[in-house]
């Protein structure tokens, strides 16, 4: 039997030993690109079409276990050697943690962490990733010395980050920050991705109008590149954003053995995508079900009502309309679907509950504010461009109880701790399954029971009515409940008591299970 041997420096990974060695790895690792036939490199057949995962002999070490699989498959024995790899022997107890206070599914992640050098946690929004990090990096730093790099998707959850560390910490350990426009390193540095980018030199050749212009060179910055380049070990928050270029690019740049990520939907169901994220991180190594922690009182139970009624919809588009078009008209600029919207949080605002409302364009963002706050709710709006002071403030009001509702877009979509969120209304029938999911996870912290979420199926055409019923199984597969509600008041007509179903959930529920069998 031939043998090989993968040899794993970091980020990186080589194979020896083995014949023909770049087929292997090729056949092995590399994806087809559902999208080759758009590309002009495959149909002039200078391209085969798959994305390549290996240079030569060199690979992501996160894919050691997919080439390591194959080759045992063929009959070759494999070694694989690691500096930093091995399992830290450190019980996870209140002696160890100190101020930091940890539930089971909590101390297992930690364990899960300590026992293996890399891999993503699929930890659902709620769960405490934050501590779950807090405690990894602490054992880490204090047992081997290790230092650790947080990596978020934006300056503002970065900051918020910050904040949680130090309160965990104390004066115990130095938590740092790199992005918001400070600059301070320590034990644990936090930074978001638009901000880490900078390390590296960059050219390009941007003109007027898109046209190729006079090249331009941009130096890297030092001091990012050192903070890159000098972690010990490597948190990707909200993983499922590795599998984009960009994080892709800090996180193979980070030489850190141990690296984690963590995300409530880590997977796309994308190949490229997915592999480029276990490339970055390793496999999935732990799995807390949101099921799981609504069972024991640690998440608040989503009841999901999907209004799919005709008057909440507006005019049928006709079959030839593009999505991008029946998009516009059927969602952003149609008048019955955002009519429906306000009256949805008018009437959850009328029995005290606190709501978040999420849209995705601006355009659709200015209809919305002009609506909701036409009818009397008091509300707060956040957008891309609003300052950072001032969605600190929008969260500070709606937690405290003045303000009746949140509009915001996709700038919380994810990783913003909002508290007090009791009610969500989805407004903009996104397609991607992952937001969806994402976004009602704004409402399962633990702050109350369980949380009204209000989502819409655009009946106007077949390809807005397709993504809802997806989202809709995105829900059912997380085990959430989900009732249809195909009667809506037409325009002008009182609001009935029993406009959405949660005051009623249990029967509604039954009648839909009833309907299914």
């Amino acid at each position: 039997m031939s043998a090989a041997k993968i040899t794993i420096h970091g980020a990186w990974a080589a194979l020896e030993g083995v014949a023909a060695a770049d087929s292997e790895l090729h056949a092995a690792l590399s994806v087809l690109d559902p999208r080759r036939f758009f590309k002009r490199a495959f149909r002039e057949r200078r391209w085969d079409g798959r994305v390549r995962f290996h240079s030569g002999c060199r690979f992501p070490a996160g894919l050691v276990g997919i080439l390591a699989d194959r080759l045992r498959g063929r009959g070759i024995e494999v070694s694989a050697r690691s500096a930093g790899g091995g399992k830290i022997e450190v019980p996870v107890d209140p002696e160890c943690l100190r101020g930091i206070r940890l539930w089971p599914h909590q101390i297992e992640a930690v364990q899960v962490m300590l026992a293996r050098p890399r891999g993503y946690l699929e930890e659902p929004t709620g769960s405490g990733k934050t501590a779950v990090i807090a405690a990894a990096a602490r054992i880490f730093w204090e047992e081997k010395g290790w230092r650790s790099l947080v990596l978020t998707s934006r300056a503002g959850i970065a900051v918020q980050t910050v904040d949680a560390l130090r309160g965990f910490y104390g004066d115990e350990i130095d938590v740092g920050i790199a992005g918001d426009g400070r600059r301070e390193d320590g034990v644990v540095t936090v930074s978001n991705a638009q901000t880490l980018m900078r390390f590296r030199p960059r050219t390009s050749q941007r003109g007027k109008r898109g046209k190729r212009g006079k090249q331009q060179h941009t130096s890297g910055d030092p001091h990012l590149r050192e903070l890159v380049e000098s972690a010990d070990v490597l948190f990707v928050d909200e993983a499922h954003h590795a599998s984009s270029e960009t994080w892709y690019e800090i996180a193979m740049a980070c030489p850190a053995v141990r690296r984690y990520g963590l995300s409530g939907t880590p997977a796309k169901d994308d190949e490229i995508a997915d592999r480029r994220l276990i490339a970055t991180t390793g496999s999935c190594i732990h799995r807390t079900a949101a099921t799981d922690l609504i069972d024991v009182g640690l998440a608040a139970k989503p009841k999901i009502a999907m209004v799919m009624a005709e008057c909440a919809s507006g005019p049928s588009l006709a079959r030839d309309v593009g999505y991008a078009e029946a998009y516009q008209r059927g969602v952003v600029g149609s008048v019955p679907h955002n009519a429906a919207v306000v009256r949805a949080v008018s009437w959850l605002v009328d029995r005290g509950r606190r709501v978040l409302v999420l849209c995705r364009k601006r355009e659709h963002f200015v209809r919305l504010e002009q609506g909701i706050r036409g009818s009397g709710v008091r509300l707060a709006s956040v957008w891309g461009a609003t300052e950072m002071s001032t969605r600190l403030e929008a969260k500070r009001a709606f937690s405290a109880g003045e303000v009746d509702a949140v509009l915001a877009t996709t700038v919380w979509d994810e990783g913003e701790d909002v508290r007090g969120i009791d009610a969500i209304v989805l407004a903009e029938g996104v397609k991607v399954e992952t937001s969806a999911v994402q976004r009602i996870g704004r409402g399962m912290r633990r702050d109350s029971a369980d949380v009204w979420v209000v989502d819409f199926v655009p009946l106007s055409h077949r390809r807005l009515a397709q993504h809802a019923m997806q989202r809709c199984q995105a829900y059912e597969n997380r085990g959430y409940e989900v009732v249809v509600v195909d009667r809506w008041p037409t325009a002008g007509a009182e609001t009935p008591h029993d406009l959405l179903p949660f005051e009623r959930w249990d029967d509604a529920a039954r009648d839909r299970r009833s309907a299914a069998s």
